[in-house]
């Protein structure tokens, strides 16, 4: 697929997933790991270069599904795997003419490629440096952040807060996009959330 807006993609795949029963990258749905199936939809999108940062013990499994050239692997070597710490390890690997990135994490596999196109495309129209998926009023994921904010997300965005401290802190940055996408407020952080992930699945509502 051409690129046509010079766009990376950092998955968020360092968790222990302690709540969900193990590390949510290897959650299936259907035969396909939450992670291969963010991968997938990201293959079909215009992203360069697809970042995902995974965790020591399932490293080795998390490469061996991530095989095309355009997926970079990542180790997030802190034993939380929190966000903003695996968010600060792949901005160490984005390209160095992207002009931002998508942060997309794991527990979040229902989004529609439809919504990742609409995000990379309003990105690439608007002065705003973080664009944000809206459904139903709400607020959901993935996020764009722009390389202004990229400072920011490395040096000054406190570890307690994580990268919502960017979104409180800097409002006249944000777009809001309206979607419509109920996949960007489906998360998965207990087996019953996972069962109902199934579900929507086998309805094809994503």
């Amino acid at each position: 697929m051409a690129i046509e807006h010079k766009i990376d993609s950092i998955v968020l795949a360092a968790g222990k997933g302690t709540r969900a029963g193990g590390p949510k990258a290897l959650l299936r749905l259907n035969n396909t790991t939450f992670v291969e199936y963010i991968i997938n939809k990201l293959l079909h999108a215009p992203v360069a270069r697809i970042i995902v940062v995974t965790r020591p013990e399932i490293f080795n499994e998390i490469k061996t599904i991530a095989l095309s050239n355009r997926v970079l692997v990542i180790l997030n070597s802190e034993d939380k795997g929190d966000q903003l710490s695996s968010i600060r390890v792949g901005l160490k690997h984005a390209s160095d003419d992207s002009t931002g990135f998508i942060c997309w994490p794991v527990d979040i596999p229902m989004v529609k490629t439809g919504t990742i196109h609409s995000l990379i495309t309003t990105s690439s129209s608007v002065n705003k440096n973080i664009i944000l998926p809206k459904y139903n009023n709400k607020r959901g994921h993935p996020v764009i952040f722009k390389k202004n904010m990229y400072h920011a997300l490395s040096s000054l965005c406190p570890a307690e807060s994580g990268a919502r401290w960017l979104i409180h802190q800097y409002p006249r940055e944000i777009l809001e996009l309206e979607v419509n996408d109920p996949g960007i407020l489906l998360n998965v952080n207990t087996p019953e959330e996972l069962a109902l992930i199934h579900k929507l699945h086998a309805l094809h509502i994503e």
